[in-house]
């Protein structure tokens, strides 16, 4: 049952759409022409993901790297760079258990957990990122949910 939601045209597409996202408002590594084919190629990178899905035994992970930017003179700051389809996975499967998880936690939760607004039924902004008036980075993190 959950390998056949995970492998859905509407859990990836919404996968995609999520990633896509990311891409442009989390500080990830972004290559824009990553991007630009990731929206030329649409279709085609959803129904290979399916296709991928489905067959388990076909799934190869993509692999992902990561390097260290200066953040200070003392720290650097670690960067993660995901393929485009990498990603796009790593959101269908967290999609999948958060709308099977997310109901049966509490409306009302103090520790890391992304926060519920449930007239846009989506999950939004991690609580880590909170501020006293508001957000610290002013970015806000949207995963769409089907709840």
């Amino acid at each position: 049952m959950l390998m056949q939601q995970l492998a859905s045209r509407e859990n990836v597409t919404r996968a995609f759409e999520n990633a896509l996202t990311e891409r442009f408002t989390d500080e990830h590594a972004m290559f824009q022409s990553e991007n630009t084919h990731a929206k030329a190629n649409k279709n085609e990178i959803i129904d290979s993901l399916i296709e991928e899905l489905k067959n388990q035994a076909s799934y190869q992970p993509r692999l992902g790297f990561y390097y260290e930017v200066p953040k200070s003179p003392l720290v650097d700051r670690p960067v993660v760079y995901l393929p485009f389809e990498e990603l796009v996975v790593h959101y269908a499967f967290i999609q999948v258990i958060a709308d099977v998880l997310d109901p049966q936690l509490l409306g009302c939760c103090f520790a890391n957990r992304l926060n519920r607004r449930p007239k846009e039924k989506r999950l939004s902004q991690s609580l880590q990122t909170l501020g006293g008036q508001g957000t610290t980075s002013g970015r806000k993190r949207v995963l769409k949910t089907t709840q």
